[in-house]
């Protein structure tokens, strides 16, 4: 009868990993918070006679408020003037308050003897963009203001006077001028917490008299670009006339005004200031504050947001200095503007994104361009045009309409050899000062000469903008004769969104109703929308193959460039989804792009930004972080405005002498080396900062961790010995291990469990030992550069490469355990059927070729019809699966393979690598050759064991067996009245026994196959598939799954030959009369019964099946509870 096979399955093992999946998913569990605010009534018009009297929470738009304002106030006088009543709304609505709203303000502004008035410029158009640029604004403005410990005087409303909308003619206005509405609002000094103000916290005092000056007053004015017009210096001039600011009282001990511009926004503005001062003529330069006008007043343009390169904007209006200069005026009589730039231009951000990328593997340089890098521009200009196919292309998409869209890609080309030129040793020998050497160094090893000396660091960043005037002047069109630079142009607001309607889709313009039909309608070449722009730039980036003279460049990367945020989220998704390989990169680091809503595609993204959303905690003080870059720039340029730049200095004494704290008229309040660029990788969690050395900058929180420290040396260690001790348990699970089919180690395997512990010891501590003396040795080495420590913020190869090592392992593993266990069921098979183990003949090469050719089925099998002796068949199959023929056809077949996938990743491709710095590629590369190699010859392996196999039970298929008649464990004390048919079963109990082995062997290449792919999760970096990697793994996946079903389908010819055979003999003994026929017959019919009764090894039903289980472990949806499901079955 069959042996009943017992039930080892416990689920304590699948109980723990559900109970802990329950735990970990109660832990991760973050829902949105939601508001139990009611709901807010309907809007009621508050008209007051106050100055600030128009309703406005801190964080509301105050154009937007003051627009809604006039809007119900424009109603309710309507509905008055209708209802023939007469109310305090008319008279508001025609205008005949204004004047007395600007007489008000004004007198407020004198009454005040000490005022610092913060001029806000930002965009007045009502696009999103615009409305969410002045809500960021105002919440920056607010905030800072708070941080230096000054409160709105009215909390919840503001004010707004109407100015005529040329403010050059404010003594004699035009009848029939238009007007612009100017909202502000009012800020005191904090009495809450004074005391524990510093001094420089305040406004300064000029020194003189002994008497305390007066608490300072803030009025923030929000003034609309657009009526600056193109003499933006003459309207903020006659803004601040207008308002009387020019007018002192009798009495000028104390009094004192200070005007701090924040602003532009847009390089537009700046290009017309800068035109406007060297259109009057101005050599103000370094002039003191307050020339042309009265000695209390001190003007500064503190610049948070235009970052065009000022030697673009400087050469485009035929100047011959590469920087603005620090005093700007509109005319040779007018006051003088000090100015200064406190955030990064975009020469700095993409010189940072040059040596990020460098640092990620993309050739942006030709092989031997550094030797032509003292012969200046044009001769890297040269290096380019001869060597360009040697360079990886790059593909700028942006947007034309903007001066930043339009300088952008002539800033790349620039930066791109300004680089170059670095990677000369004589050239940065010749800015650090050292002895002069020859030779060429990589973006890497500029990275960290630049660290080990600062002084060479300044100059490198203060020597571009000339570099980049330099390069305007030699090749005015500098970007068109570089190859690898690809342009794609677009206009600005791709969604087709307009003022005063919604997102206008392309089927809608077309018919008029948005049908869910799919993408493929909302992006019909139609309308103002250009989303079909998107969807053909993907397909031509998709099959370009950046092409020069007939030599053909892969993209190296890919750069987004756009002031608008909504169009870079768009063509993100679209690029995101077909090429997921090329690095891409943008600039201006905004919370939009961290949320989870955005992660699918912009995760991995590589952003450039003057600063981060948050600054170091000491001028942060108790804000928390912000939306973008841009309003953290808001941020720090008010707390400068207000309290200047002491407050970038460490907390002093307040009774400290504060007379040198001020430094004098016109100077830099931000040291050139505070507004450095900081790069950053859009991770899970937010943005990881990747900042280098180089480019560090007091103002910010530090970078990232590249290197463990010793905790995280120790950390390492735990989890590789976790790790270890886990694959350890693992193959135990999958019944490769144990000796005895329940699982349990005999006696008999002591002395090997003892070598085997004795192994896994020594292979933990070289494991351990090797890992220390890299990150000790190695790690100093790659700080900066290297890779990030983040193991579960998706922008780490760490993890990757601590899984191969475990595919490693248990690909070692498994082809050592696999050959034990092979010959433990060996020996238990000669004991159980009475087989004798021949001497195995002395391995040949004569003998391995005739071995592979019974393997390949290439011998053919000896003619006669009589039976065939299974010793004999035997010794041959112990024979040809001998160690050493085994080793050399897995061999001979891995190096074929590995030949063959060369062959694939050099006419696809090889993988790409997201790690960042010389080392981590090397490691990534290494560990990914090591662990496909492993994992190919642990495929190959099963496959040779496998086919051995196959081929052993064929020849039991084809003829009729004949077994030893010596007592075994197999015949079980049993009568055996017909010897033949007796044999039938042994041939199936014996295929049965040996295949079950072989068979859960398939396992094991499909958990190393699952965890190289958990290996290139997303979870870890921006991992992506190329069709060379699938391809190889595939194949891989297909050898093991045909191997495991031709060896089942061996299996039941094995069965149905014995079964035909037993029926016939069943119908000879029916035929008898004798009682012995009679007893003959009924053991048959028994035997038969067993025989199809056997459901083990190869026998066992497809939902039992190793082969279909190991398959859907890394393939099916159902990965993870097949391997709980597998885990419980063996007992863990």
């Amino acid at each position: 009868m069959a042996q009943p096979t017992s039930d080892r399955s416990s689920g304590g093992g699948a109980a723990l990993l559900l109970m802990l999946a329950a735990i970990g998913g109660t832990m991760w569990f973050s829902g949105t918070p939601q508001s139990f605010r009611p709901p807010q009534p309907d809007p009621w018009l508050e008209v007051s006679g106050a100055l600030e009297g128009v309703s406005a929470r801190l964080w509301q738009d105050p154009m937007g408020a003051v627009a809604d304002y006039k809007s119900r106030l424009a109603d309710e006088a309507r509905k008055a003037r209708d209802a023939q009543v007469d109310s305090g709304t008319q008279r508001e609505a025609s205008g005949e308050s204004e004047a007395e709203r600007l007489q008000a303000l004004q007198a407020q502004i004198m009454e005040s003897a000490h005022l610092l008035v913060l001029p806000v410029l930002v965009p007045g158009d009502n696009y999103t963009a615009s409305v969410e640029t002045r809500l960021r604004t105002r919440t920056a403005v607010v905030s800072a203001l708070h941080a230096q410990q000054f409160h709105p005087v009215k909390r919840d409303h503001i004010g707004f006077a109407s100015l005529p909308d040329d403010l050059t003619r404010w003594t004699d206005p035009p009848r029939g001028m238009h007007h612009f509405d100017l909202p502000f609002e009012w800020f005191a000094p904090d009495s809450v917490g004074v005391a524990a103000l510093p001094l420089e916290g305040r406004p300064a005092d000029d020194g003189a008299g002994s008497e305390a000056s007066p608490e300072p007053s803030i009025v923030v004015l929000w003034v609309d670009e657009r009526y600056l017009g193109c003499a933006p210096l003459a309207q903020l001039d006659g803004l601040l006339d207008y308002l009387m600011l020019g007018t002192q009282p009798a009495d000028t001990s104390t009094y004192r005004r200070d005007v701090r511009v924040l602003g532009p926004t847009s390089s537009n503005i700046l290009q017309q200031m800068l035109k406007e001062h060297l259109s009057a003529g101005s050599t103000a330069g370094e002039a003191d504050a307050g020339a042309g006008t009265t000695a209390s007043i001190t003007r500064r343009i503190l610049n948070y947001r235009a970052t065009a390169p000022e030697a673009l904007l400087m050469n485009a209006l035929g100047a011959q200095e590469a920087q603005a200069p620090p005093a700007l005026q509109a005319s040779d009589d007018a006051p003088v503007w000090n100015y200064e730039r406190i955030i990064s231009g975009d020469e700095d951000l993409l010189l940072a994104l040059v040596f990020e990328l460098s640092l990620r593997g993309v050739k942006l340089w030709p092989d031997g361009e550094g030797a032509c890098a003292d012969q200046g521009t044009s001769a890297t200009s040269e290096a380019y045009s001869e060597h360009h196919g040697s360079a990886d292309a790059v593909v700028l998409v942006g947007e034309f309409d903007t001066f930043y869209g339009r300088a952008f890609p002539v800033t790349w080309s620039a930066a791109v050899d300004y680089v170059g030129q670095l990677r000369d040793n004589a050239t940065l020998s010749r800015l650090g000062g050292t002895e002069r050497s020859s030779g060429t160094r990589t973006p890497e090893g500029v990275l960290q000469y630049l660290r080990e000396r600062p002084d060479a660091a300044e100059k490198v960043w203060a020597g571009f903008g000339s570099a980049l005037r330099a390069a305007l002047k030699s090749s005015p069109r500098r970007d068109r004769q570089q190859p690898q630079l690809i342009r794609y142009s677009y206009l600005r607001g791709l969604d087709g969104m307009s003022v005063g309607g919604g997102a206008e889709t392309s089927e809608q313009s077309a018919t008029g109703s948005k049908d869910s039909a799919g993408e493929e309608q909302w992006q019909q070449p139609v309308g103002t929308s250009q989303l079909d722009f998107v969807r053909r730039l993907t397909r031509t980036l998709e099959g370009i193959s950046a092409e020069a003279d007939g030599v053909r460049s892969r993209i190296g990367a890919i750069g987004i460039v756009g002031t608008d945020p909504y169009d870079k989220q768009l063509i993100l998704q679209a690029l995101r989804a077909r090429m997921r390989g090329a690095p891409v990169f943008s600039t201006d680091l905004d919370a939009r792009l961290l949320h989870e809503s955005q992660s699918a595609w912009s995760r991995n993204l590589i952003v450039a930004s003057g600063f981060g959303l948050e600054l170091r905690p000491e001028l942060q003080l108790n804000i928390a972080p912000f939306r973008s870059g841009y309003q953290t720039a808001a941020f720090l340029a008010t707390r400068l405005a207000v309290g200047g730049p002491r407050i970038l200095e460490p907390r002093r004494d307040a009774a400290a002498d504060d007379s040198d704290a001020q430094p004098r008229a016109g100077a830099r309040w931000l040291p050139p080396h505070d507004s450095r660029p900081r790069v950053f990788e859009v991770a899970r969690n937010g943005a990881v900062d990747l900042t280098p050395h180089a480019f560090s900058s007091p103002l910010h929180p530090p970078a990232t961790a590249q290197v463990p420290d010793s905790l995280g040396i120790v950390a390492v260690a735990i989890m590789a010995i976790c790790l270890l001790l886990a694959t350890s348990r693992l193959i135990p699970t999958l019944s490769l291990l144990w000796g005895s089919p329940k699982g349990k180690i005999s006696s008999d395997d002591a002395t090997h469990w003892r070598r085997y512990l004795l192994g896994l010891l020594l292979l933990t501590a070289s494991s351990l030992g090797v890992t220390a003396w890299f990150l000790l040795s190695v790690g100093p080495q790659t700080i900066d550069t290297g890779e990030p420590v983040a193991l579960f913020d998706g922008v780490s190869i760490w993890p990757t490469l601590v899984v191969r090592l475990l595919v490693l392992n248990i690909c070692l593993y498994g082809i050592v355990l696999g050959i034990g266990a092979l010959d433990r069921n060996a020996a238990t098979l000669e004991r159980r059927f009475g087989l004798k183990r021949g001497q195995v003949q002395k391995a040949t090469w004569r003998g391995f070729r005739d071995g592979w050719l019974w393997n390949l089925g290439f011998v053919s099998e000896p003619r006669g019809q009589g039976r065939r002796s299974v010793q004999t068949v035997w010794d041959t199959y112990r024979s040809n699966s001998q160690l050493r023929y085994t080793s050399l056809r897995v061999g001979l077949l891995v190096a074929l393979y590995m030949a063959f996938a060369a062959g694939l990743f050099v006419v696809f491709g090889f993988p790409r690598s997201p790690a960042r710095g010389e080392w981590a590629r090397m490691l990534d590369q290494l560990t990914l050759i090591v662990s496909v190699v492993a994992l190919v010859t642990l495929i190959l392996f099963i496959v040779d064991v496998t086919r051995e196999c196959e081929r052993l039970v064929e020849y039991l298929a084809k003829r009729q067996s004949s077994w030893p008649p010596a007592k075994c464990s197999a015949r079980n004390n049993r009568r055996i009245l017909d010897e033949m048919a007796v044999s039938e079963l042994f041939d199936v109990q014996f295929v049965a026994r040996r295949t079950r082995v072989v068979g859960e062997l398939i396992v094991l290449p499909f958990v190393a196959l699952l965890f190289t792919i958990i290996s290139r999760n997303q979870l870890f970096d921006g991992w992506d598939w190329p069709v060379s990697l699938i391809v190889v793994l595939g194949v891989h996946a297909l050898f093991s799954i045909c191997s495991a079903v031709r060896m089942r389908r061996a299996a039941e010819r094995v069965r149905a030959q014995s079964l035909r055979r037993l029926s016939e003999r069943l119908t000879l003994h029916l035929g008898g009369i004798s009682e012995e026929s009679r007893a003959m017959a009924e053991q048959v019919r028994q035997l038969m019964e067993e025989i199809a009764a056997v459901s083990s090894g190869a026998f066992a039903p497809w939902s039992r099946s190793p082969a279909l289980r190991a398959l859907l472990m890394p393939f099916g949806g159902v990965g993870a509870l097949a391997l709980i499901d597998m885990l419980a079955q063996t007992g863990v």
